[in-house]
């Protein structure tokens, strides 16, 4: 699986989110979760390295398949994240 831009990954996850909100999780260095934690939750795999080495494409999809969705109640916790779910179908 090849590495993908935000905009491709906004794309192939199918998510309703812009390319500036997946900067800003990249970015993010506060919070209880880690932008590793915030991405997988988004069916996306970050990684770091490539990121600070200034790559564009650091995200991937992950393999969600054999997997149901799980639900993020705890919203308020996370307002930055607010509105990025991925759109099923």
């Amino acid at each position: 699986m090849k590495w993908l831009t935000p905009d491709e990954a906004i794309t192939a996850a199918n998510l309703t989110a812009t390319t500036t909100k997946l900067d800003a999780i990249a970015k993010s260095t506060n919070g209880k979760k880690t932008a590793e934690e915030r991405f997988q939750a988004l069916g996306l795999l970050f990684d770091r390295e490539r990121y600070e080495a200034g790559h564009s494409d650091f995200l991937r999809l992950l393999n969600l398949a054999t997997e149901e969705p799980e639900e993020h109640t705890d919203t308020e916790d996370y307002p930055d994240e607010e509105g990025i779910e991925p759109r099923y179908v």
